[in-house]
């Protein structure tokens, strides 16, 4: 079994209470593949009938239409183990006809739910993944800001952009710590923050690795400036999505919770289209209570779904 590091194992028993041995389990379980069809290129159907072909199958994620499992299959039909068969390095995976993810990372474009005539922006967009579902779920049309603070990371950005056949985006490199003079222009901000990345320890030994107490204080404190920024940018109506693959409640709670107590004009809205097990978000941690509308974010752990550890939630500028 996964052995983690004792501070660790104290926080997340305290965070999954009997549900902790199962997640400990889930931990030493391969990590599941999941794409997702760039329907701004290709089908669901094309995507199937090349992935058949491989002798896999696709497996619907519940929360997104054009998000599939890929399960390798032995001669009955019975799921072996998780992977994609090769398909990241196909043709038709340079190509852009699909994007290869985590399935808990298809919730939070899902979430935001952009239309094709409105302003969105991506805050923290590298690699790509998260932008190029919002361009597909607005048909290449309104305008999107896919920003990304460090210069570097934005060349693989672009490069997904432009491979997942993205027309309607503008890359910038913002320091989303500042507020820009913009104004308060975008109808809609996704806004996936940078974090300790608890949730992804199962697939990433560096996570683990890097895992330190302080490393939670410094996201915490980064993250409530990133959220109070990208707030300001919204319209009125405007809606905001925030999400992290952590399950630290300094990083998702305490941060919504900041934002509720320090502008009136900011709500919490219920997050619908999953199935199966979730959870809420936490109301308390350590002796500290959060607001009560911080239960309507949305938690997802690796052994409800076969997922990363993810926290989403979807706040509504109210004026």
């Amino acid at each position: 079994m996964t052995s983690l590091p004792p501070a660790l194992g104290e926080r997340l028993a305290l965070i999954l209470g009997d549900e902790y041995d199962a997640y400990l389990r889930q931990l030493d379980a391969p990590p599941r593949a999941c794409l997702r069809v760039n329907t701004l290129k290709t089908t669901v159907a094309e995507v199937r009938g090349l992935v058949s072909e491989q002798g896999a199958s696709l497996e619907p994620v519940p929360w997104c239409p054009t998000g599939f499992w890929v399960d390798d299959k032995d001669e009955d039909g019975a799921r072996v183990k998780s992977g994609a068969q090769g398909l990241g390095a196909s043709v038709e995976h340079f190509q852009g006809l699909f994007y290869l993810q985590d399935a808990a990372s298809l919730l939070p474009p899902e979430a935001l739910s952009p239309a094709g005539d409105d302003v969105v922006m991506d805050a923290a967009a590298a690699p790509g993944g998260k932008a190029t579902h919002l361009a597909a779920l607005m048909s290449n049309g309104g305008a999107l800001v896919a920003n990304e603070v460090d210069t570097h990371r934005t060349k693989v950005l672009r490069f997904n952009l432009n491979r997942m056949g993205v027309v309607n985006a503008a890359v910038t490199t913002l320091d989303m710590t500042r507020l820009p003079d913009a104004g308060r222009i975008f109808d809609k901000i996704l806004l996936d923050a940078p974090c300790s990345c608890e949730g992804r320890i199962q697939e990433d030994a560096e996570a683990l690795a890097q895992w330190r107490p302080a490393k939670i204080q410094r996201c915490s404190r980064l993250q409530r400036r990133l959220l109070e920024t990208c707030f300001s940018l919204l319209s009125p109506g405007g809606a905001l999505v925030y999400s992290t693959c952590t399950l630290s409640p300094e990083e998702n709670e305490e941060v919504i919770d900041h934002l509720l107590k320090s502008r009136g004009d900011a709500d919490v809205e219920e997050i619908t289209g999953l199935s199966g097990r979730h959870a809420g978000g936490l109301p308390e941690w350590r002796g500290a209570s959060y607001d009560d509308r911080v239960t309507r974010c949305l938690r997802l752990y690796p052994h409800h779904h076969g997922t990363q550890g993810f926290f989403v939630a979807r706040i509504r500028k109210c004026r």
